[in-house]
């Protein structure tokens, strides 16, 4: 499937993924990580910027720059962003 259907096709579904938080976004890391499309990136956003909650956006080019840089070593975004939460 094409990048943007899958987009579509997501935010078709979000609207009864949400049925069960009231139809409101939810504010918790794990209730994000289960609607359809969210990862762990787009639910540090959410976090970060709707709801103003300390959370750090790690994507590919984030983990690779934090390691070429020196303030990681980690071998995947997740472990790059548990170890820049730690600093």
């Amino acid at each position: 499937m094409v990048f943007f259907k899958n987009k579509a096709n997501y935010l078709f579904r979000l609207s009864g993924a949400l049925e069960p938080y009231d139809y409101k976004v939810p504010d918790e890391r794990d209730k994000l990580l289960k609607l359809p499309g969210v990862g762990r990136k787009t639910a540090n956003l959410v976090l970060s910027v709707a709801f103003n909650k300390p959370a750090i956006c790690v994507d590919t080019h984030v983990h690779r720059i934090m390691n070429i840089w020196g303030f990681v070593s980690t071998k995947n975004p997740e472990s790059t962003e548990k170890a820049l939460g730690k600093g």
